[in-house]
């Protein structure tokens, strides 16, 4: 069905208990389906594609699911807005084109699930506007892929007062590499919203942006490129701005976030290096700012990918994790005697850091004594022991290297 200018394919006052199925519609200068009120309506399974008009337009109570809209140009054009009380949107592909958002939701207690998102224009993905509340907002997969997006938008939008109570779970935030536009962007100071399970992903550097009196999220991962942190809980407390553009540092091998400006991520995380592999969890070891990481701090979690727990944060990256390489064993006499000195000695390297030695002997009987630990530090260092001859027989030595 094609319509002239200016005229709505489907403009229903009362949509109580219609069906509107399997139709294909295309529209120019208005809405393709516009449903101002009424209750217990299903949109089902329609292609609709509109030039400078809105996709949907939806009111009331009802059903708006698997339809795929298309949307190529239009200041103040939606992909589907969503005035709904209760409503159900899911399993709908939208694609749009212009400079607002692929979704607008206005109202409470809906269901926007399982929808297939992208945004090829200017703006962002689901945008909450005044009154939306109660929502939930789930599982959604949601691609912005323009590289000139605005610093006020994001994949997840809240810009005006009065949305309050939304849930937000388990939605996959994709956005390029160079765009300006964030995943993430809490603009409003004035309210409460819980985040929770959301993916946030980047190629290169992460934008999330939160400016609220609390903001809660909850088992976020965030991606960048083959690096993940995933966090459980990470609280913003009344007051705080939030904003990672520079402030987290992700690449194959190393994760940084500054805590100057972002404090609420100073808490326990689990880093995933997609990039890195090792044969075992003995054959790496964990880096804290150039340090191996000691164990109250991270704990290793997988080696193929690399995965470890941390329980805060500075800078991380692993490395493989060598045995301690001898060079040189020496004794200073070729002829000894009863009761003489000798000194022996060998070198040893280790790419992580020497810690101590033992020394052992065995003088003669077949058994070995050790010797105190000794302690010696930094990548390269000597063993040395000096001791007196007081045996007879077939002595053997050796050293014992602690990292």
């Amino acid at each position: 069905m094609q319509n002239i200018a200016n005229w709505e394919a489907v403009h229903l006052l009362n949509g109580t208990n219609s069906n509107i199925s399997f139709n294909n519609f295309t529209t120019y200068a208005s809405n393709g389906i516009r449903v101002l009120n009424g209750n217990n309506y299903f949109i089902t399974n329609n292609l609709i594609n509109t030039t400078s008009g809105l996709g949907a337009r939806i009111g009331g109570t009802g059903t708006f699911s698997s339809n795929t809209i298309g949307l190529t140009s239009g200041s103040g054009k939606h992909g589907l807005s969503i005035a709904t009380t209760n409503g159900v949107i899911y399993q709908n592909t939208i694609i749009t084109d212009n400079q607002n958002s692929v979704i607008t939701l206005l109202g409470d207690s809906n269901n926007v699930s399982n929808n297939n998102l992208t945004h090829r224009g200017t703006d962002g993905g689901i945008e909450l506007n005044s009154g939306a509340n109660y929502n939930i907002v789930n599982s959604n997969n949601i691609l912005l892929t323009n590289t000139t997006g605005t610093l006020t938008e994001g994949g997840i939008s809240i810009v005006n007062t009065g949305s309050t109570d939304n849930n937000f779970t388990n939605n996959v935030v994709t956005v390029p590499l160079t765009s300006s536009t964030y995943s993430l962007f809490v603009g409003i100071s004035t309210v409460d919203t819980e985040l929770a399970g959301n993916t946030f992903s980047n190629n290169f550097t992460l934008h999330l942006f939160i400016d609220r009196k609390r903001t809660n999220l909850y088992n976020i991962t965030i991606i960048n490129g083959t690096t993940e942190i995933f966090f459980i809980n990470v609280t913003i407390f009344n007051g705080t701005t939030i904003d990672t553009r520079g402030n987290i540092t992700e690449f194959n091998n190393s994760v940084f976030i500054n805590l100057t400006t972002l404090l609420p991520f100073n808490t326990s995380a689990n880093i995933t290096f997609n990039g890195v592999s090792y044969n075992s969890l003995n054959d790496y070891a964990i880096l804290r700012d150039n340090d191996p990481c000691p164990s109250t701090i991270c704990t290793k979690l997988n080696f193929n990918p690399v995965r470890f727990q941390v329980t805060g944060f500075s800078t991380y990256n692993t490395t493989l994790e060598k045995y301690p390489e001898w060079y040189s064993p020496s004794v200073n006499k070729t002829s000894i005697t009863q009761n003489d000195w000798i000194n022996i000695g060998t070198h040893w390297t280790d790419n992580l850091g020497l810690d101590s030695y033992i020394f052992s002997i065995d003088n003669g009987t077949g058994t070995f004594e050790n010797h105190s630990a000794v302690g010696f530090t930094g990548l390269s260092n000597d063993s040395n022991v000096s001791i007196k001859t007081t045996y007879s027989g077939i002595v053997q030595w050796r050293f014992f290297v602690y990292l």
